[in-house]
């Protein structure tokens, strides 16, 4: 059925206009709320996908979570930039992408045991939501170090 494979093909669509937004939102307020808000909007999408109990309800999880999941990957490269310096970035933003790609490759195939075992989807869910919202209060306490890694960038990644 079409259908069903919609709202994957959705949420790598509405990906592409984040990348964009979370740029532009970045550059016109600041990496650090542009990416705590990318954060919160991942974490809304899971919930959603938690509560989907409809197929309207799958579309709208694959609007917000192509949102954040297009916004974690432009930020993710300003933010490594900006924080770590151009010296460090490619290792730095190498080991990033690893890990969030090792996440995107074992978070369903893991979902899918818990749910096996389980018959549930919540213990798989829950727990992504709580490290993806810790991870939205890392990014708006971490502060970086004055020095020159932040020298001549906004001040508010120094502050």
């Amino acid at each position: 059925d079409p259908a069903t494979g919609a709202p994957v093909r959705g949420t790598v669509s509405v990906s592409a206009f984040a990348w964009f937004g979370f740029g532009l939102l970045a550059d016109r307020v600041n990496i650090r709320t542009a990416t705590v808000l990318d954060y919160l909007l991942v974490a809304a999408g899971i919930f959603l996908l938690l509560l989907a109990s409809s197929p309207w309800m799958l579309y709208l999880f694959a609007v917000v979570m192509g949102l954040g999941v297009g916004g974690i990957v432009i930020l993710m490269t300003l933010m490594t930039r900006e924080w770590f310096g151009p010296a460090a970035y490619g290792e730095i933003f190498g080991y990033l992408q690893l890990a969030f790609l090792a996440g995107i490759a074992l978070g369903p195939v893991l979902a899918g045991y818990i749910f096996d075992v389980t018959g549930a989807y919540p213990l798989a869910f829950v727990p992504g939501i709580a490290r993806i919202l810790l991870a939205a209060l890392a990014v708006s306490l971490v502060r970086v170090p004055p020095g020159e890694v932040t020298e001549g960038l906004p001040a508010e990644t120094t502050a």
